[in-house]
């Protein structure tokens, strides 16, 4: 099979049971047969109808790797980086797919975000004046300024990222706002805390050209706070609590988002992610498009470049570090999973050893 035909629909799945030790390697099945085999074992009917499946859809052998073995690996030189780490996988830590790049679908969506810890000047005076009374007076405290200086350091400290669904936030336009986690109506009291504070989008409700912004009929596309709205859920995961590696999370090759079941710690962390997902409407057809066109963009540009360590990891570093403005690039997480484990080396050798020698 082409380059193309190979990346096109592996999902990282192991295709039967057994284990997997060093140097073997094992099919991984097209993502478009997931969740129909589930379906064929439940009933019993695994023969024909699982071999029409697989006959439909492309696969691909990945070897098979640990995020333990990976951990352990992420000291060595470039010229290690995408190779497989042979060890013996447990049910939990097993991540078949993600040793090469456009093959893996594990990834973070809801990219982890650092929380403010102290507010800005423009809050602080707002606080301190004994006559401020609520959130919505702040809006317009010194003909909004304070509002804007704030929102500024939120996207700032969010490297120009929607809290939620990643999309890029820009100053200059209209599409950005301060999203309450715990809402207001159920946490009054937390309405001016900035721990309580991300910046997002505005869902899809800003009328644009741009269709990964808005996407007619807007009514079936909201997202992020627009869908949330005032729902205090407790199933609800917040963005600033999710760990940063291994995701809880699972991007597929057409966009969809799913809970990572191997990695979740039980069902109930994982009904509580495919809650998260549901109530953020991170699924809408706006933002499912988005995120298949920008893997089919990676896709395009990569693919001649699939066997070669060098060119890979440096395309993973140019895709997934900040620009010199400090911003990340739209859909973190798309570029994040196309890149798979080179992704996961460049992002672990960022956050230990500092962008400057990840950049290296």
């Amino acid at each position: 099979a082409s380059a193309d035909d190979r990346h096109a629909g592996a999902s990282g799945r192991i295709a039967s049971g057994g284990s997997c030790g060093p140097g073997q390697s094992h099919v991984c099945d097209n993502v478009r047969c997931r969740g129909r085999q589930r379906a064929c074992r439940r009933n019993g009917r695994e023969g024909k109808a699982r071999q029409r499946l697989h006959e439909q859809a492309p696969r691909v052998y990945a070897p098979c790797w640990t995020w333990e073995g990976y951990v352990k690996d992420s000291n060595r030189s470039s010229e290690s980086i995408g190779r497989t780490v042979p060890s013996r996988p447990s049910s939990r830590s097993c991540r078949h797919g993600d040793g090469e790049a456009g093959r893996g679908r594990r990834a973070e969506l809801m990219k982890r975000i650092r929380t403010m810890v102290e507010p800005t000047p423009g809050l602080s005076s707002y606080l301190d004046d004994a006559t401020s009374t609520g959130y919505g007076e702040f809006r317009d405290y010194r003909e909004g300024a304070a509002y804007r200086e704030l929102i500024a350091e939120l996207v700032n400290l969010q490297r120009g990222l929607c809290g939620y669904c990643e999309i890029g936030i820009h100053l200059h336009q209209s599409n950005h706002q301060i999203e309450h986690v715990a809402p207001q109506s159920a946490q009054p009291e937390a309405a001016l805390q900035v721990s309580n504070m991300i910046a997002c989008c505005k869902g899809g409700t800003v009328e644009s050209k741009d269709e990964e912004r808005f996407l007619r009929p807007p009514r079936r596309n909201l997202s992020c706070g627009q869908a949330k709205a005032e729902r205090d859920d407790p199933q609800f995961l917040d963005p600033r609590r999710l760990p940063a590696q291994p995701s809880l999370l699972t991007v597929r090759n057409d966009g969809r988002v799913e809970a990572d079941d191997r990695v979740c710690e039980s069902e109930d962390e994982i009904a509580r992610v495919e809650k998260t997902i549901e109530i953020l409407g991170l699924n809408v057809e706006r933002l499912r498009a988005a995120r298949e066109r920008r893997w089919r963009d990676l896709l395009d540009v990569w693919a001649p470049h699939f066997q070669s360590d060098d060119a890979m990891a440096q395309g993973a570093r140019s895709a997934l570090l900040p620009e010199q403005d400090r911003r990340l690039a739209p859909f973190f997480t798309t570029r994040r999973s196309f890149f798979g484990r080179y992704a996961e080396h460049v992002l672990l050798l960022a956050a230990t050893a500092g962008y400057d020698r990840a950049r290296a």
